[in-house]
């Protein structure tokens, strides 16, 4: 009797586009709007990348915004 071991090359999961997605998922069913901002880590010459999306309406999207910026704001 021979054992015959192969070799199966590993799936390169990108977990961030998974967590991103289930989030996203669970933000849509729990929320009549979101709005989520990402950013990778500043580059050498200073620059980052930002990235928005929300789901809803715009106008209520907006309104999370400046109320979300008025809290911050505050915390100065």
């Amino acid at each position: 009797m021979s054992t015959v071991l192969a070799s199966v090359p590993k799936k390169k999961v990108d977990l961030r586009n998974s967590v991103t997605s289930s989030l996203k998922k669970a933000l849509a069913e729990e929320n009549a709007c979101y709005v989520l901002i990402t950013c990778k880590e500043a580059a050498e010459d200073g620059q980052m990348q930002v990235e928005m999306e929300y789901e809803g309406d715009a106008c209520l999207a907006a309104y999370l915004l400046e109320s979300a910026q008025g809290l911050i704001e505050e915390s100065f």
